[in-house]
């Protein structure tokens, strides 16, 4: 048994809050928030990029034809990453002005 793992840290993100990881099979890459910083992060074959938001993003996670869905402060929404398009699905609580999602993934049946 080794008592001893070695960790190798892979990029220097300096996240402000770092949450949510998720490994993106058909993408091949990592994704994870910044939620104080409103950004979505990815790192693909040792590139980083991120997508800058105008509100918190709490989650992302991959969804059945491969596209992404998005957890926003003020509803879920897909995520088109070429055209940066937000499609809400719903949106949430908007009657209650300091309310926002948080961390979340898909539950094994299926439900977000």
């Amino acid at each position: 048994m080794n008592l001893d793992p070695k960790v190798k840290l892979i990029i220097k993100s300096s996240n402000l809050l770092g949450e949510g990881p998720l490994w993106h099979q058909n993408h091949q890459a990592l994704y994870w928030v910044d939620i104080v910083a409103c950004q979505l992060h990815r790192l693909k074959d040792g590139d980083h990029q991120l997508w800058q938001f105008d509100k918190k993003i709490s989650a992302v996670v991959e969804t059945v034809s491969g596209g992404l869905v998005i957890a926003l402060a003020d509803g879920v929404a897909n995520y088109d990453l070429e055209t940066e398009q937000v499609s809400y699905i719903c949106k949430l609580d908007e009657d209650l002005e300091n309310n926002r999602t948080n961390d979340a993934k898909v539950a094994p049946n299926g439900d977000f």
